[in-house]
């Protein structure tokens, strides 16, 4: 009895079982499972979603067909996806054209542009079931792979929401498998092909390298992973390359996750929490305590637990716990960082689908994220666009039932946490929490510095002709952009406005960047002007609205008062939302 036990344990510890086949009557259940999944897709899929990204999604689509994907940028200013989705869009028009010349249909357009997603879970469930049959038998396969194409939190993304997330996590899924079964080729490609299609799965870059390395020379392999990655890159980019269009690719990576300063985009985790079920309200440029701000709190967060879960993930080498460590990683990107969406959660349901027939624990974990997620998905719909009417929101508290959801997802985090966490390395540990202090201490040590942003000091007195001075936010309490670049430091004032300082003879020079808030769009005309002592030493030409950054450097040696004056250009002070970026005294 005791043979037979280890012996069917050895071989759940196998990757995979080679020569198992499946019988008619097998693939005949498999066939009918997709299709009543697919039909009750298509069912739900009438459900108009969130009206903004749904109408978003068909003029991408219709702007990367009409001028092609490496344009959509010039055309669409909020365009704020990788390239990788762009291209699907773009399929997905020029399908609807062919079906619709006039494409007058509405509705029809809505469907397809959920379609890629609705088939990618259908795929991804397909991918789950190979998995799984090569490592249980069929009815436990069977099992998991219905679970996962008939989760409620799954139909809703792709189906109601008609979010893209599906797409990206099949991609990813194909990587990890080919990892798994040593083709580390097309797990490089794939994977990215993953990351150019979302983001988010940067973040498993690192896991794949060191998977795919083991048992061979590591930095050899990791080089050649690296450049198998990138020669993938450059081949989905390669028009935006000869087009010379790159720059907008480098604005997605770097621009688009500095567009959104909130604690949370309606992601049920901790900064739900932190901000009483308000995420959407609250900065997270907001300081604790006056030492950094919930923003870098919650990139250090995210950093000590991608250590501790990384260096497990290098010494395990069962894919059970290969699984569970990637799916904690981006457990913990949902759960730690601010500014998420609700559906950055997304691939962890995948990955506990995986681990779904182990054992009861995973079943747990399993339902209740995915009822977690479920929720999540329709109390936002719910919020954003009520004329979807899920009618079982109007019984509850909706702020209320949302903190609980966070709640209970940090309870899922620490309980799914808790194999991995006890392994990790102390030392490794120890020595990031040191680095983070020190990171800390100099972020804060303004004193010390031989440079300070003008708003980090106290000002004299400040007036202006409309609303109130603001210190690295704009008027309206958010991040601060010139046209589209961001600042982290700076002030936000109306025309017409002055701000006095004094400055004790202490400073040799003053820089900053001029122009008019985003928010404000191609509005406003201001003129920027710099008085030392009451004499007026700076003028700037008239600006406008979706100007580039005007860079001013000024010389204030051996002076005691700087006026910093914004006038209204002599049109009125409407949408004059006058921006001093990152402003800076130099001793």
């Amino acid at each position: 009895m005791k043979k037979k036990i280890k012996d069917k344990i050895a071989s759940e510890d196998q990757p995979y079982r080679e020569g198992k086949k499946l019988l008619k009557n097998q693939i005949l259940f498999i066939i009918l499972a997709l299709i009543l999944a697919f039909s009750l897709r298509l069912a739900l899929s009438k459900f108009p979603g969130y009206v903004n990204d749904m109408e978003t999604y068909k003029r991408w689509g219709k702007s990367a067909l009409k001028y092609g994907v490496c344009n959509v940028q010039d055309y669409e200013n909020n365009c704020d996806y990788p390239p990788g989705y762009l291209y699907i869009l773009k399929v997905v028009a020029f399908t609807y054209h062919v079906i619709n010349p006039d494409m007058a249909d509405e509705k029809l357009f809505n469907a397809m542009i959920k379609l890629p997603s609705i088939i990618a879970d259908l795929l991804c469930g397909l991918l789950l079931f190979y998995y799984l049959f090569h490592k249980y038998d069929f009815r436990q396969a069977f099992y998991g792979f219905l679970i996962y194409i008939f989760n409620p939190a799954v139909m809703a993304d792709s189906s109601i929401w008609g979010q893209s997330d599906s797409v990206p996590l099949l991609l990813f899924f194909l990587s990890l498998l080919m990892s798994f079964k040593k083709r580390n080729t097309l797990s490089y490609i794939f994977l990215s092909l993953s990351v150019i299609t979302k983001l988010q799965y940067v973040i498993i870059i690192p896991f794949i390298l060191e998977l795919n390395s083991r048992g061979k020379e590591r930095l050899p392999e990791i080089t050649r992973g690296i450049s198998i990655c990138l020669i993938t890159v450059f081949f989905v980019c390669f028009s935006f390359i000869i087009n010379h269009k790159f720059g907008h690719i480098i604005d997605t990576i770097f621009l688009t996750p500095d567009r959104y300063n909130n604690l949370s985009l309606n992601a049920f985790n901790l900064w739900w929490i932190v901000a009483k079920g308000q995420g959407m309200t609250g900065s997270d440029y907001t300081s604790i305590l006056g030492i950094l701000t919930y923003k870098k709190a919650g990139i250090i967060l995210f950093s000590l637990f991608f250590i501790m879960i990384f260096s497990v993930f290098c010494k395990e080498d069962k894919e059970d716990y290969l699984i569970e460590c990637i799916a904690l990683t981006v457990f913990a990107f949902f759960l730690v960082l601010t500014r998420m969406h609700e559906r950055y959660i997304f691939p962890v349901i995948l990955l506990l689908a995986l681990l779904f027939v182990k054992n009861f624990k995973y079943k747990v974990l399993y339902s209740i994220l995915s009822i977690n997620v479920f929720f999540n998905i329709l109390l936002v719909l719910q919020w954003i666009y009520p004329a979807n009417g899920f009618y079982f929101f109007d019984v509850i508290d909706t702020k209320i039932f949302s903190l609980f959801i966070s709640v209970l997802n940090i309870i899922l985090f620490i309980l799914l946490s808790v194999n991995i966490l006890k392994k990790y390395n102390l030392r490794l540990i120890i020595t990031a929490v040191i680095f983070f202090f020190i990171y800390i201490l100099a972020g804060n040590m303004y004193h010390f510095k031989k440079e300070i942003y003008i708003s980090h000091l106290q000002e004299l007195k400040a007036s202006q002709d409309w609303g109130k001075l603001h210190k690295d936010t704009n008027l309206d309490g958010e991040r601060i952009f010139i046209k589209f670049y961001p600042y982290d430091y700076g002030l936000s004032t109306h025309s017409n406005s002055t701000v006095t300082y004094v400055l004790n003879k202490n400073y040799t020079y003053f820089k900053f960047d001029a122009g008019i808030g985003q928010e404000s769009g191609n509005k406003g005309t201001v003129v920027f002007k710099v008085i030392l002592d009451g004499k007026e030493v700076y003028t700037s030409p008239l600006i406008h609205g979706w100007d580039e950054p005007l860079h001013v450097e000024i010389p204030v040696s051996g002076k005691d008062l700087m006026d910093l004056v914004v006038t209204d250009g002599g049109d009125g002070i409407n949408n004059d939302h006058a921006i001093w970026g990152n402003g800076k005294l130099y001793k």
